[in-house]
């Protein structure tokens, strides 16, 4: 779970988000932005460590050539 710095964080941003914010309309518009892109990130996280590369790195992008250029020659 939570330790006391990420606790510690979670205050900080949301004093932070309070700050910012005019009505509930803001607050939930808010969340609503931080909880995509947490999920998101967490996705990404899972898709990397199931394929073993970061998205966008070399791996990735030479891979599809390497595969192309074996194809062609057989």
């Amino acid at each position: 779970m939570m330790n006391e710095t990420t606790r510690k964080q979670a205050k900080e941003l949301s004093s932070l988000v309070a700050s910012e914010c005019r009505d509930m309309a803001d607050v939930q518009s808010l969340l609503k932005e931080l909880f995509k892109d947490t999920v998101e990130t967490m996705l990404e996280g899972e898709m990397d460590e199931h394929l073993g590369y970061k998205k966008h790195s070399a791996w990735e992008r030479t891979a599809g050539t390497r595969e192309t250029a074996t194809a062609r020659r057989r």
